[in-house]
């Protein structure tokens, strides 16, 4: 336990909970008699009443914020550090407030307002529309619903759901205009127009990119007022200068990156794609005409939104390992009828206490479900979403250093030669695209991956040959291990499909990723199970499962192999008495692939000479000591160089025979801290180490990966 104070900057609700951003906080560990004085924490707790600017102290439980366990996983201690979030806290108690700083009554009455309005979208509108306004206008995510996340995110207009510098020069420059069509002079315009945008930033979290929005139109009222042409590209670097002197963690924080490279692309890009249009318009006039007014605004739009993809393109395939292919399709209605939308819904919310208040929301519903029928049909497309992995960094360089040099060729070059090199330009731009985003397949290397899956099993192996499998994927302890675990995994490596899933029993610890992964529609050519699988409730769902997604489920006997290009995969389907016992039932799989003249990853104490022809890992599944009696029986069983530990450690598996017969260099035990069944079981571990064999475990590891 530890004793924390501090003043809270920032709210936020999660349901029923709070999430209160505190500064100036001083912290004390009780135990170790240690404090920590000026930090920066984020407070959760279950009650929402504690105000802006209140300064409160509280007993809480600090759990350190965790590092990504399994590649593409949520780096939790990386993002909130980029926050300037220092740990986190989770009270269990009511804090106590200390006092009331009299300096923040404005960001008071900002939060009330916000928590107001969001009570009025809650009140007047259906849960998706009021999670889409809240989230937009509010900057509050908390009502969204995860499938409508995705949805917007596979049509690539997800960037709609956050408060950014499209919103706020929605407001900004709108409420200029009409100021200055009342005839108001420049100063009183700035003036209002420029502390209503100040207020809203404030009022929707402040996020970086309504910050960098806000700095931006600041400076364009500087530029009316002072008489001077304002430059946005320029305006942009004082704006990413001045937010990372505030706070330098943002450089690597995906959201900052995003905003920035976006609208780079929007002042800096998109003027060169332009001219090269008008100059072909130019050619084509000639001898064709003029074109429509109408085509030439929707190539505006296009050349708009196709700037900002080659400028986020590369980010997007770093942060989320993939990106949408038809997003500047879906963008081209989405963008002109943002700011009717944005309108409507703030007009909305401020209006929600008058008596039909909820007529202004129409143009909002009708909008969204325009919004979410183009999503939902663009699904239906091919390769709606295309799974890029994660781009080497020297290869992001490259990409933005070419484009950096076509803004620079279209700026300084001459008339003559400006127009050549700007094709020749946008062609190399596209093959390096293609080749980062497109061309790359997954790595042609041997690999075996043992996630970090928590209470359960998840094992990766590449064949080195182009095929991908994937064994189990299931957790007890860990809540949608498919989304958060399995195929961020799978995308971050630019696995586009798994040819073979072996499935080694239908338990949930098993299974419940897998069951995720086919519900989200990635590709699975084959699963693969025993046939003396329990044909039970567990194993109907996963073929039902199957059957929706298109995946074929084949049953294999025992000794059934599969061969690729130096390796090959045996199975081995154990006889037990109890053939209604999913875990004596378990599919054992033994992996054997011909060495290099080097090990693979891990350093093992065996030198070269003394090693083996044939690396060999055997998969156990939960077989109990009965099924490992068998096993030794079977042909080809000997000794292996890694052996993924029966039944996550258990007691009952893993005898002693059957590791002395074995004799693995490495055994790996998948599950999870303080899980409920003690596993690994202090026996099973001294088991181990009797024959020799070094121990990792995932708790501790995190995803353990061995390369060829």
């Amino acid at each position: 336990m530890v004793t924390v104070s501090g003043m809270i900057y920032k709210k936020e609700l999660k349901g029923e909970d709070g999430l209160y951003y505190l500064k100036n906080v001083e912290l004390c560990e009780e135990k170790a008699d240690i404090s920590i004085d000026d930090c920066r924490i984020l407070l959760r707790t279950n009650s929402g009443e504690y105000r802006v600017g209140q300064v409160i102290e509280a007993r809480c439980n600090m759990r350190w914020m965790d590092e990504a366990s399994n590649a593409g996983g949520f780096d939790e201690q990386a993002y909130y550090h980029s926050l300037g979030i220092d740990t986190l806290l989770y009270c269990d108690q009511r804090p106590i407030v200390t006092k009331q700083k009299k300096k923040c009554q404005i960001r008071n009455g900002l939060s009330a307002l916000r928590e107001k309005m969001r009570g009025v979208y809650t009140e007047h509108l259906n849960e998706k529309d009021a999670g889409i306004l809240a989230s937009m206008v509010l900057g509050d995510k908390s009502l969204m619903e995860d499938e409508l996340k995705q949805l917007y995110s596979s049509a690539g207009i997800s960037h709609i759901l956050a408060v950014s510098g499209l919103h706020v020069s929605i407001i900004g420059m709108t409420l200029f205009q009409l100021l200055r069509k009342r005839g108001l002079k420049y100063l009183p315009c700035c003036l209002v127009s420029g502390i209503v945008l100040l207020l809203f930033c404030v009022m929707s979290g402040l996020s970086v990119s309504a910050l960098r929005a806000g700095i931006m139109f600041l400076i364009f009222l500087g530029a009316q007022l002072l008489g001077r042409k304002y430059n946005s590209l320029r305006a942009l670097a004082v704006a990413a200068v001045i937010t990372l002197l505030a706070n330098p963690s943002f450089m690597y924080n995906a959201g900052f990156l995003l905003s920035y490279f976006a609208v780079f692309g929007a002042v800096a890009v998109a003027p060169v794609l332009t001219a090269i249009k008008r100059a072909e318009e130019k050619a084509l006039s000639k001898n064709k005409g003029k074109i429509h007014s109408w085509i030439r605004g929707n190539l505006n739009s296009m050349i708009l939104s196709s700037s900002i993809m080659l400028t986020t393109l590369p980010l997007n395939a770093y942060f989320f390992y993939e990106i949408p292919m038809y997003g500047i399709l879906a963008n081209l209605v989405v963008i002109p009828l943002a700011g009717i939308l944005m309108g409507f819904g703030l007009l909305g919310g401020l209006l929600g206490a008058i008596p039909f208040a909820w007529i202004v929301f129409i143009p909002c519903h009708l909008i969204l479900r325009l919004y979410e029928a183009i999503c939902q049909g663009l699904q239906w497309l091919p390769l709606d979403v295309w799974i890029t992995g994660r781009p080497p960094v020297w290869l992001m360089m490259l990409y933005y250093s070419i484009l950096v040099f076509l803004v620079w060729a279209f700026y300084y070059k001459d008339e003559m030669r400006r127009y050549m090199i700007k094709k020749i330009l946008v062609l190399v731009i596209s093959v390096s695209m293609m080749a980062i985003m497109f061309v790359q397949p997954p790595a042609r290397q041997m690999q075996i991956s043992f996630l970090d899956v928590g209470q359960g099993d998840g094992i990766y192996i590449n064949g080195g040959d182009g095929k991908q499998y994937f064994v189990d994927g299931g957790s007890t302890s860990e809540t949608e291990l498919g989304r958060y675990t399995i195929l961020p995994f799978l995308k971050y490596h630019r696995v586009r499909q798994i040819d073979v899933w072996f499935v080694s029993h239908a338990d949930t610890d098993h299974i419940s990723g897998l069951l995720e992964v086919l519900e989200k529609g990635y590709a699975i050519e084959t699963i693969l199970i025993s046939e003396l699988a329990p044909e039970d409730d567990n194993l109907l769902a996963l073929k039902a499962a199957a059957k929706e997604a298109g995946t074929q489920v084949i049953t294999v006997a025992n000794g059934t192999f599969l061969a690729g290009e130096g390796y090959r995969i045996i199975c081995y389907t154990p006889e037990t008495l109890d053939m209604e016992n999913r875990n004596q039932a378990s599919l054992v799989n033994l992996l054997e692939y011909e060495k290099q003249k080097k090990h693979v990853g891990l350093l093992f104490r065996r030198n070269t000479e003394q090693s083996k022809e044939v690396f060999r890992v055997l998969l156990t599944g939960d077989i109990g000591a009965e099924q490992e009696t068998w096993l030794l029986e079977q042909e080809g069983i000997g000794e292996v160089d890694v052996l993924k530990a029966a039944h996550h450690g258990s007691k009952y598996s893993n005898s002693q025979a059957f590791l002395q017969a074995l004799r693995p260099e490495l055994t790996i035990i998948s599950c999870s801290k303080n899980n409920l069944y003690g596993h690994p079981h202090e026996e099973t571990l001294e088991r181990i180490k009797n024959v020799g064999s070094d121990i990792l475990l995932t708790m501790e590891a995190g995803e353990i990966t061995l390369k060829q």
